[in-house]
């Protein structure tokens, strides 16, 4: 049974933008593009699916599918996402707070 849900849309609680910028900052590169060269001719994106995004600003640069393929960038920017920032004790110790047993919680956005 659920007892509680702890929602977050567009950062109004945490503020996670660097959680995403470094991530897609290294998925990019492994393809030879520019992550902030990207953003600065997008500007932000709020509210947008990651495909979205990273769609927009790849396509901004002017690089195309067949040499930066969209789902291998999300793929390796999960991948980079996962490795970066795993769940750990912090969100565990929130569950214990909010639920007052432990659960296993996944951040994800």
């Amino acid at each position: 049974m659920l007892s509680g849900v702890l929602f977050d849309l567009d950062e109004t609680l945490i503020d996670a933008d660097g959680c995403h910028r470094e991530p897609s900052r290294r998925a990019f590169a492994a393809f030879g593009m520019d992550w902030d060269a990207a953003l600065t001719r997008t500007g932000p994106f709020f509210g947008r699916r990651m495909r979205e995004i990273l769609k927009a600003r790849r396509d901004a640069l002017g690089v195309d599918e067949l040499a930066a393929p969209l789902e291998e960038l999300l793929v390796l920017r999960e991948e980079h996402y996962v490795n970066l920032f795993p769940p750990g004790p912090a969100l565990n110790s929130l569950a214990v707070v909010l639920f007052s047993r432990p659960r296993t919680i996944r951040a994800d956005s």
